[in-house]
């Protein structure tokens, strides 16, 4: 989290629970990856609350130890390909799915692009504005374009899904990363995945949602756009 230690190791205690809950709520395997989102979110927080610690001991509040990249690992690579993966795993509907597989393979090379930066390149976390930054070495063509489809990456997936509750999680995903881009530019990447972290909430809802009565008993929606539908997986015992 973008404040201290003691918020980020809370924040990821919460996360931890709420992801435990959500992978409860699951009813098939294909919901799983989407349900573990907020469980993913509590160990990048739990990560961050360690930074925090580190960089107070740090020699001028700056470290470039393996946690900053642990976090990045989350930050960079994890996000832009699983949330497509996740969409892609939980979709029943047969064309929407065939619009989602490009995109895991596109939220990957992003990822791949981002981490290869952070990991060839010098990268450094150092409280700033008390926020941390994250200094990562992007070329300088590539900064604003890279951005957006960074976060289109992790929104469009869900924007694209037809389970219910994805769009409205996709929206709030990008309002997000918008604030944090006008008002935390420094601590940007730290606000905004606090910010996404938080909004991770709403995973439980979406999979209770999507495992309710109101689903028809072979787990597809009980009511379709117009084409074909693929067969679920079978649900959990």
């Amino acid at each position: 989290m973008c404040f201290s230690a003691e918020a980020s190791f809370a924040a990821g205690a919460c996360l931890l629970g709420l992801g435990a809950a959500s992978v409860r709520a699951t009813r098939r395997r294909a919901q799983l990856p989407f349900a573990a989102i907020p469980l993913l979110f509590g160990v990048q927080q739990l990560v961050e609350g360690l930074i925090w610690r580190r960089l107070a001991t740090a020699p001028w509040g700056k470290s470039d130890t393996l946690l900053g990249e642990a976090f990045l690992f989350f930050a960079l690579l994890l996000w832009p390909f699983w949330m497509a993966f996740a969409a892609w795993c939980m979709e029943t509907h047969l064309g929407r799915r065939r619009l989602l597989a490009p995109m895991i393979a596109a939220g990957l090379a992003i990822g791949l692009y981002l981490m290869g930066c952070a990991v060839f390149r010098p990268e450094y976390a150092c409280i700033a504005q008390q926020h941390i930054y994250y200094g990562v070495q992007i070329d300088e063509a590539a900064k604003r374009p890279i951005n957006v489809a960074y976060v289109l990456a992790i929104a469009a997936p869900l924007l694209v899904s037809s389970v219910r509750g994805t769009s409205l999680f996709g929206v709030a995903g990008i309002a997000a990363a918008s604030l944090a881009a006008v008002l935390f530019r420094v601590g940007y990447a730290s606000v905004w995945c606090f910010f996404a972290a938080l909004l991770s909430a709403m995973v439980l809802w979406i999979v209770r949602a999507d495992a309710s009565p109101d689903r028809r008993a072979d787990g597809l929606p009980g009511a379709r756009e117009n084409g074909r539908a693929i067969e679920p997986d079978q649900p959990l015992s």
